[in-house]
This record gives structure tokens, sequence and C-alpha cells, in this order.
């Protein structure tokens, strides 16, 4: 007999599965991290004659898209035992997790691949990218002192300051991760046994603060937020300090249009970028009535016809959009004005459009969106120009 669905207590076989699955190493600080992510996620599981065959986790979180919050669930655990591999467990609780969360209400789902085209299947794309540095311990730079101090805190004194930092950062870009309070646990002291240091102003307050290790022969920044310019060079004096004990900084940051480059008197860091998470939206009607489009001199309004949707079929179909002048959306899906142009293109364009991506005129050229030019112009100035940004892992 199978069943596929939400589980409960049955962490010790969700982990003996991701264990398996991923090759991960067996201690009790891992278990007590798996534990913790299991008491605050959605789990999925697909049993076979009551062993669990495959799995998967949906973690509730909220997103900023420019100045709204939105419901995302960050999905990870996908995993199966091989000899269930090939017969459809992942696909079903792929399906019902997509239908559940429609219902929950939840926006878009976000998730780290192990193979891009397999969960293109699903309706995802990739949205994210990580910018990458390497520098040479001498080749740090140094700056002029700054006003204000910074201090070296530990993670329970440094939490407070991170948090008011990291959201003064993120609020109002597009695509972050809008942190609880466990998930700064789970993120930083669960995983990382990181250290901090935070810059306070002249007035005492957080502006800046980072997050890093040491790893051998390595200072490993594992996350740097600034809000000033005294904030940034404070900071980055803090680590120069370090450049005598360490042959190499190592920095990734999910900035991607960020470079550090010209901060140096010779650029020539080693800089890469990688592909990191995949995402999609889950409702798209619902999601484009509450996305903040800009405003404009006039109304748009046109037909979007979005291509099958497998496994989140109440997508498909076409929709008539009208934008107002003051970035509201409506959407009717019948008697449809067929004199209005049309946007043709599947979930995976869609979400990379309307999250800044990649561009629509990007998009028609490599043919993901068929559509008039004047179209995607029109709609092009009604989308958040930010590219969008993610400091976190699922």
């Amino acid at each position: 007999m199978e069943t596929t669905g939400l589980i409960e207590n049955r962490n010790r076989e969700m982990f003996e599965l991701g264990k398996y699955a991923f090759r991960s190493t067996d201690t009790p600080e891992i278990r007590q991290r798996f534990d913790c992510l299991v008491e605050h996620s959605w789990n999925y599981g697909h049993l076979v004659d009551d062993v669990l065959a495959s799995q998967l986790q949906a973690t509730p979180f909220d997103i900023w898209i420019g100045p709204k919050l939105f419901k995302m669930a960050g999905i990870g655990t996908v995993s199966s035992y091989p000899e269930y591999r090939g017969q459809g467990g992942i696909n079903k609780l792929m399906e019902k997790m997509l239908n559940d969360l429609n219902q929950a209400g939840v926006a878009l789902t976000y998730l780290a691949p192990f193979s891009y085209p397999f969960y293109r299947r699903y309706g995802y794309e990739y949205l994210f990218e990580k910018t990458i540095y390497e520098i040479a311990g001498s080749d740090w730079p140094k700056a002029n002192p700054q006003v204000g101090t910074v201090k070296r805190l530990s993670f329970q004194e440094a939490q407070p300051n991170i948090k008011s930092v990291y959201e003064a950062v993120m609020e109002n870009q597009v695509g972050p991760v809008k942190r609880a309070d466990w998930w700064y646990q789970y993120k930083f002291e669960m995983h990382h046994h990181s250290q901090y240091a935070v810059y306070f102003d002249e007035e005492g307050l957080a502006k800046g603060y980072l997050a890093y290790r040491f790893d051998e022969g390595q200072f490993t920044i594992v996350e740097w937020e600034y809000l000033t310019a005294a904030a940034f060079w404070s900071l980055a004096n803090y680590c120069g300090s370090h450049r005598d004990s360490f042959g190499k900084f190592h920095y990734e940051t999910g900035k991607s249009e960020s470079n550090l480059n010209y901060l140096f008197a010779k650029p020539a860091l080693e800089v890469s970028v990688r592909p990191e998470m995949m995402g999609r939206i889950v409702n798209v009607a619902n999601f484009l009535e509450e996305y903040s489009f800009l405003a404009a001199a006039t109304n748009l309004n046109f037909i979007l016809e979005l291509t099958e949707d497998r496994y989140a079929s109440w997508n498909t179909g076409k929709y008539q959009i009208t934008i107002s002048a003051n970035g509201d959306c409506q959407i009717v899906s019948d008697n449809l004005q067929a004199e209005l142009s049309t946007l043709i293109c599947d979930i995976q364009a869609l979400t990379q459009l309307m999250l800044g991506f990649r561009s629509g005129e990007e998009l028609k050229f490599f043919e993901k969106i068929q559509a008039p030019e004047d179209l995607l112009t029109d709609l092009g100035q009604r989308i958040l120009p930010q590219k969008p940004i993610l400091e976190d892992y699922f």
C-alpha cells in the first residue's frame, strides 16, 4: 500500500533517509539541527507498506518582494532510497506539496537543486546567483580609521543587532527572507559556529555586522551587511586586521551585482559567479494581484497566456491583466478582449520576469516569451528593478 502526504513523528526515519541520500555524517549536533528543521517545517513522506521511501520538507518563511511581504516555502531534503527511485514517489510528493501550498496561500517556493533540468519539470527555474571572492591576505585593502567602534560579540549578544541591520538592508529588496528568530539560530549558531563582529556608530547604534569563521589557512566571511560607508570600511578594516594570520579571504554573497574589485589598488581578485537557488510562483493570479507594480501615466491592459503547468494546473490558461496607473492589478479569466496584445510564456519564464532575474526582452530573445516589443517595454517599466537577492539556503 502507498500513501503520500504530511507525516509526523518520523524524525529518525527522515534523518536516516536524508543521511543515506546526501551521504552526510551523523553527529549529535547534526541531529539536533535536523530536528529543529523538522519542528519548523511541513514534512512530507511517500510511504510504501509503511516504509518511508521518499520525502521532502517545506519550511514556511516570509520574503520581501519590494515593499510587501509574501509567503514562501523553502523546499529541502528531497530524497528517495535507491530501490524506490523512478517509481513516481517524488512526483506525488511535489504535486501534493504544491496543492497544499496553493491552498495555504503561499506565493512562491525556493529550492536548491541537485539538477536544474530535474526541477524544471515541476515548474522551477534558476533565480539566484552567488558571487564568490578569493582574495589573497596580502591584497586586503587598508582604509582610513572611521568613527564608531567594532565589537566582537557572542551570538546571543549579536543577534538583535544582526536582525536590525539585516532587515534594514533587505526590506524593499526582491527575494530575501525575513528571518524568524529560530532561523537565525539555525543558520548561524547551529551550523557555521561563526564568530561575530558588530559595528556601532558614534551614537551607539548598530549599523553593520560581520559573521565569519576561521577555516584552514582561510578567513571565511559568512555574511557581511552594512548600512553606512563607515560601517563598511570599519568592518573591512576588522577583516584586514587578520591579514597576517591567513593566506586567503573567502567571501560568498547573494548580491550578484556587487563587485569588490574597486576597493583594491590592483583589481585582480578571483571573482566567479555560481548559479544557485531555483524558485517558482505557486498561484499566478494571486501573486500578480498582490505584486507591487510601479506607477505609470496610464493603465496597462494585456492577455497573459500561461502554457501548461503540469504540477500546478490551476495556473494554466489565459488571463486578462489590467495594471492601473497607480500599480494595482486586476485579473479576469473569462470574457477576454480579443484585441489586446498577448504575452505567452511558461511558469518558469514568468517567475524569472516578475522577480527581475531576466528582462522581457532577454526572455524573448531566447524564445522563452512571445510578446510584442511594446508590451514588453511597457510591462518592464512596471516591474520592480531590483535583482533578486538571497543570502539563505534550504
